[in-house]
């Protein structure tokens, strides 16, 4: 049986370190209404690093905006939500983790048979995508029909990302603030590292504005 492998390896490679460089820019430019938090991560090589990722952007805020959901009054399910992403994450982990390799000989061939007027119609020539402009319309195509989000929406979507990076920053600065208050209170030694930094701080700072005086 003639098997014809549709896939992109040998004609136009692409790695996932690729797909977050060409895709991340587009999602900040077209982002969703229905955006929780501002897009981020990455994909990791480390599984260490990755569950303390984890952690730190997933389980600390989720269980942080579930407990101040009940407080208010509101439904607390951000957990859960995360909970269902892990999940996926996880059944496909084996297959994201690891390099695949398929050959798409039949379909090369095929290409070369094809002549004239077939050759247009049925270009299966996929080397002269352009992947800039294929994952700008990939983006869009999800927010428009897949998120049902009319383009008229962008300017106050873009409003929204840019409160929730304001937000998240503010946010990430309390909670280091917090664990350092909580390091420095109950570790001597912490302390001792702490106002040395602080001390060095301050110096370097009065060296450089006596040298931009200087200047």
């Amino acid at each position: 049986m003639m098997v014809y492998n549709c896939t992109s390896g040998p004609i136009k490679r692409i790695t996932w370190g690729e797909i977050e460089k060409l895709a991340y820019p587009f999602i900040l430019t077209y982002p969703s209404m229905e955006i929780f938090r501002y897009p981020g991560g990455s994909f990791k090589t480390n599984r260490l690093i990755n569950s303390l990722c984890e952690i730190i952007d997933h389980e600390i805020p989720a269980r942080t905006v579930d407990f101040l959901a009940r407080i208010l009054g509101y439904k607390a399910g951000l957990v859960q939500v995360y909970n269902r992403i892990h999940r996926a994450v996880h059944i496909l982990e084996y297959f994201t983790t690891h390099e695949w390799n398929f050959r798409a000989n039949n379909v090369l061939m095929l290409m070369d048979k094809l002549e004239g007027k077939d050759r247009k119609i049925f270009d299966l020539n996929i080397s002269q995508i352009h992947l800039h402009d294929y994952m700008k319309n990939y983006v869009l195509g999800v927010r428009r029909f897949v998120m049902k989000e009319d383009d008229s929406t962008l300017p106050t979507a873009r409003i929204k990302l840019k409160r929730r990076y304001y937000f998240e920053l503010i946010f990430r600065v309390l909670l280091i603030c917090g664990i350092l208050r909580v390091l420095v209170n109950r570790s001597k030694l912490v302390r001792k590292l702490w106002w040395s930094l602080v001390s060095s701080l301050l110096q370097l700072t009065q060296l450089i504005i006596s040298t931009v005086s200087f200047s």
